[in-house]
């Protein structure tokens, strides 16, 4: 058994390796990163080098680009994830002193999005709601569900907020709408959209 030490943002873990099997496996002592670009720093024993990096499906995890910058040190630069979807990518050590091969394990979340509201319900004299966040790590939309004209969408995108000004109802009928909020730029075939739903009360 050795161990290695991790450093990122300025913390420091130590992690064991334990051998199972023809690769063995490292317990992780980090959180999955998140979809944007990060940097990890990973200490070695001199003797142990990279001989394979991959996913679950043994192809390349081109995602992971690692640099030898000391007998005892790699660095990784993990590239933003563009998919909705987590990824994982092994990196394999072999000794350089005898066969024993490590498995050092590194996930990656997929993008993510937010937001502090998921209903909102008005009474029938209208109004101005609160102010409300949006998080998203990367490009996103956000709109009225079309046809909805009986109150207005107010953006903030610098601050990633939002609020509804609702007119008021005199109709008698209760109204319901709806304000949708997509993430952007994600590959072919993926979404993920949040759904807020309006209900305003009639006099």
């Amino acid at each position: 058994m050795g161990s290695v030490e991790i450093r990122s943002d300025n913390k420091y873990w130590l992690a064991n390796f334990i051998q199972h099997g023809a690769y063995g496996d490292m317990p992780l002592s980090t959180e999955p990163f998140s979809s944007e670009k990060s940097q990890l720093s990973l200490s070695v024993p001199e003797f142990m080098e990279i001989s394979k990096l991959e996913n679950e499906n043994h192809l390349a995890a081109s995602w992971v680009e690692p640099k030898r910058t000391s007998s005892t040190c790699y660095d990784f630069t993990l590239q933003p994830n563009p998919s909705i979807y987590d990824r994982t990518a092994y990196c394999i050590f072999k000794s350089k002193n005898s066969d024993e091969t490590y498995c050092y394990k590194v996930m990656q979340k997929g993008r993510e999005l937010s937001t502090q509201l998921y209903e909102y319900e008005s009474f029938a004299h209208g109004g101005i709601s609160d102010t409300y966040s949006v998080r998203a790590d990367g490009a996103y939309t956000i709109a009225k569900r079309n046809g909805d004209d009986w109150y207005k969408l107010h953006v903030n995108r610098e601050e990633n907020t939002f609020r509804i000004e609702i007119k008021p109802n005199a109709s008698g009928f209760e109204r319901n709408g709806e304000i949708y909020i997509s993430l952007a730029n994600l590959p072919d075939g993926e979404a993920k959209t949040i759904t807020i739903t309006l209900r305003q009360l009639g006099y």
